[in-house]
């Protein structure tokens, strides 16, 4: 899944956030500039969930407005908890905010996690797939459009994270017995 996410300068509260170890960041921009992540990331791990291993990204030193562009690829072994298993087949994954699947900012305890979902600020996440796929999420949908045999999905989170699936179309045909 390929995604977008646009948040604001007042909206972060640190200078760094985290994301799942198996997604990659091809793009980032801070006011429309480029910023390049390549010496400003390491692997860390966050000790009050029994050293689960994320992305640390060190955000730019002065911006506004910041939108990072990424591919979400789960492995199924990346979730934080054991419950988490994303993957459960090709045509059926689970992004739950406990696989750090959009950028989060909180320093490494549990109070600012806490802190972090309960703050009312609105992301901005795009998440394209190819047409035979859907996304189910339980943030706000704003927007959808299909273009080349990708569809674009728009939404809005707020609090909570942002909780998603998405999974195969397939044809449907009722039976009766």
């Amino acid at each position: 899944m390929d995604v977008s996410v646009t948040y604001e300068k007042a909206e972060i509260h640190q200078d760094y956030f985290h994301l799942n170890r198996d997604f990659m960041i091809h793009r980032c921009s801070a006011d429309d500039r480029n910023y390049d992540f390549a010496n400003n990331m390491e692997i860390v791990s966050l000790g009050y969930i029994d050293g689960y291993k994320v992305k640390k990204y060190i955000l730019p030193p002065s911006f506004t407005r910041i939108t990072i562009e990424y591919t979400a690829y789960l492995s199924g072994k990346t979730g934080a908890w054991p419950y988490v298993r994303e993957t459960i087949s090709p045509e059926f994954t689970f992004i739950w905010f406990e696989t750090f699947c959009y950028p989060i900012f909180f320093t490494d305890d549990r109070k600012s996690l806490i802190d972090f979902l309960h703050t009312a600020a609105d992301v901005h996440i795009s998440a394209a797939v190819p047409d035979e796929f859907i996304i189910v999420s339980d943030a706000k949908e704003v927007g959808k459009s299909d273009a080349s045999g990708v569809t674009t999905y728009e939404f809005i989170a707020r609090e909570y994270g942002f909780n998603t699936s998405y999974c195969k179309i397939f044809s449907s045909k009722i039976v009766v017995w």
